[in-house]
């Protein structure tokens, strides 16, 4: 049976990079999921990095997990915001409606959403995908599935060739499982 993961990335700081904490986390994860046969990441050194402690892989870098980048002014008031109500970015942009930001951004999951049926088209069994929550929340919902704005650290989603996609919660690290959410798996 296929199955990709697709995880966002480990704890990081504010500059970006993977706190000490992230990068444990990331390690025990690795010893409770499966042996990967493939594993990609955004270009993001944190994305990059997460999948290398998980997989013990080095990872094929591929943009369309990457995340849409808003212009600088915009993406100054979104962080702001961030800071001022204790909201994730996603929200924040969710909050703002700007359309040149929203269309970016609905490219990039575009752009997964088409990596991800790529995937599941190949022969490899078991996929890692690590990516930003930014990339990931709308690239789930155009598949048509609901999600919370915000995805913690190492959760995401398994896709499944067949049955669809389930929610992947690591928030127990030692005890990682899954919860079947949703069946559609086409964007």
């Amino acid at each position: 049976m296929q199955q990709i993961y697709l995880l966002r990335h480990a704890k990081r700081t504010s500059e970006g990079v993977l706190t000490n904490e992230g990068r444990a986390d990331a390690k025990q994860l690795g010893v409770n999921l499966p042996q990967f046969d493939a594993v990609y990441a955004s270009d993001s050194d944190r994305a990059v990095e997460t999948a290398e402690l998980i997989s013990g892989m080095k990872p094929k870098i591929d943009t369309r997990a990457s995340f849409y980048t808003a212009p600088k002014e915009k993406s100054d008031a979104y962080n702001k915001l961030c800071k001022e109500k204790g909201i994730d970015f996603l929200e924040a942009v969710r909050i703002y409606n700007d359309p040149e930001v929203n269309e970016g951004i609905a490219k990039q999951a575009q752009s997964l959403n088409e990596m991800i049926d790529e995937l599941l088209q190949s022969s490899s069994t078991s996929i890692l995908v690590v990516s930003h929550n930014l990339t990931m929340i709308p690239a789930i919902e155009k598949r048509g599935l609901k999600t919370n704005l915000l995805l913690d650290y190492l959760n995401g989603y398994v896709i499944d060739g067949y049955a669809g996609i389930e929610e992947y919660l690591s928030r127990y690290l030692n005890d990682s499982h899954t919860r079947s959410i949703h069946t559609p798996q086409s964007a």
